[in-house]
């Protein structure tokens, strides 16, 4: 009964809908109302309990890249993986664009500074295309772990010269690629260097371990993003973050952030904060103590695992490369559920509706060339003939 309600009511309030601008919306909450409960209950609760979700580890990989190398870093990252699966690790979280490196030299440089274009042309010439070599060797990893792997890459528009995605790539324990989230909106200096994504990428993911998704950075702020995966059933949320911010204390803006997070949406979150070593000042030719804003390496690192409750159950780690896990139990998401499921029983989608635009637009719509109209004709010799 519970399963006909869900696929009656929920998923018509889910529909894809063609508007009058031609635009596509994805409509959460608007034909769900009094029935949205029953998909967290038949849907991301006791279909996972049947399944046999209890307790496994999770981990925050908290590393540095090789920056502006793909081959190297994706090397790294699987040999990370390995490590993780030696330690019984099931589910992994990776830095916001490991693969091949986060462009903080736009700390140090303007954008139009020798030096910055100079990078910017090795950082795109390094970053990945999706499907390529470098997913290829991620994939087998993860598929060599049985590990579930949430990876953050700079990600190269397929077959362009121009245009790079500050994204992360889902890939499941059977080396299967779930789906990418390309960050909705770069922030501050990497809009130099990334574009927007897309709503079609504000997804959540099927996986043996549960459903999961993620957001990069200052994205786990973002209310509305957060509850459009909280809206299709998030359990495990993977939160990519860099090595520093340049002007605030990220280490403690995380853990404010995500126990959040964790509390408003009843999910475990796995904050995953890169590393900066010393090559990465050799390859850009600067300094920490260099930054315009001093003394905020103090404030860097803090991977962290939360519970559904808010609660901390490891990290913050400091400013050093380790693997930080922790064991999670699903079925803790449960009574934290009871108390609030914003995306269920307490709230009113009769008040409240968010849509989310779930269409990826194409640079332009090009009519197909049909001769008649530029007046070819077909080419006759001398005979008349074709």
């Amino acid at each position: 009964m519970i399963s006909w309600l869900y696929d009656r009511f929920f998923m018509t309030g889910m529909r894809l809908s063609n508007h009058d601008n031609g635009s596509v919306f994805l409509e959460i909450a608007l034909c769900s109302m009094r029935f949205a409960p029953c998909y967290f209950l038949s849907k991301t609760g006791a279909d996972d309990v049947e399944k046999g979700h209890g307790t496994f580890r999770v981990a925050a990989i908290q590393a540095s890249s090789v920056l502006l190398n793909a081959q190297e870093s994706t090397q790294k990252a699987c040999g990370l993986i390995r490590q993780a699966a030696d330690q019984g690790i099931r589910l992994s979280v990776f830095p916001e664009c490991f693969i091949p490196g986060y462009p903080l030299w736009l700390d140090f440089y303007t954008a139009t500074h020798k030096k910055a274009l100079a990078l910017y042309k090795r950082l795109f010439e390094a970053a990945i295309e999706i499907p390529g070599p470098e997913m290829n060797l991620l994939c087998g990893a993860a598929k060599d772990a049985d590990m579930v792997v949430i990876m953050g890459v700079c990600e190269r528009r397929p077959r362009t010269m121009g245009t790079l995605y500050n994204s992360q790539v889902f890939v499941d324990n059977h080396g299967t690629l779930l789906g990418i989230h390309r960050k909705l909106v770069p922030t501050i200096k990497e809009r130099i260097v990334h574009s927007q994504g897309y709503g079609a990428m504000l997804q959540v993911y099927d996986s043996e371990l549960g459903r999961i998704g993620g957001l990069i950075c200052g994205e786990n702020s973002n209310p509305l993003a957060k509850f459009a995966l909280m809206a299709q059933g998030e359990m495990i949320h993977g939160a990519s973050w860099p090595a520093y911010f340049s002007s605030k204390r990220m280490s403690e803006i995380i853990q404010f952030v995500s126990r959040a997070l964790a509390y408003e949406s009843k999910v475990f979150v796995i904050n995953a904060a890169g590393v900066v070593d010393e090559s990465h000042w050799n390859t850009i030719e600067a300094t920490m103590s260099s930054l315009p804003n001093a003394g905020m390496d103090g404030f860097a690192g803090g991977s962290s695992i939360i519970a559904p409750s808010g609660d901390v159950l490891a990290g913050p780690l400091a400013a050093k490369e380790g693997i930080l896990s922790a064991e999670i139990d699903l079925k803790d998401i449960i009574v934290e559920k009871m108390f609030h499921d914003f995306a269920g029983h307490y709230n009113r989608f009769d008040v409240f509706s968010l849509r989310v635009n779930n269409r990826v637009g194409a640079a332009a719509e090009i009519d197909p060339v049909i001769s008649g109209d530029i007046g070819i004709k077909d080419h006759e010799d001398e005979d008349g003939k074709s």
